[in-house]
């Protein structure tokens, strides 16, 4: 989800070197935001890359 908008209209276009973090864009406001990768399972549903 979107920590600007809101949206759940994201996806991941990046993945630091160490893949714990994940760079994710809106595609409703264009917005980039860095997040933690969540353990596989965590919040079902969600694609981690």
């Amino acid at each position: 989800m979107c920590p600007k908008c809101g949206s759940h209209r994201t996806e991941v276009v990046g993945r630091s070197n160490d893949l714990k973090t994940i760079t994710v864009r809106c595609n409703a406001c264009g917005e980039r935001s860095q997040m933690p990768v969540e353990k596989e399972g965590a919040q079902e549903g969600q694609a981690v890359g």
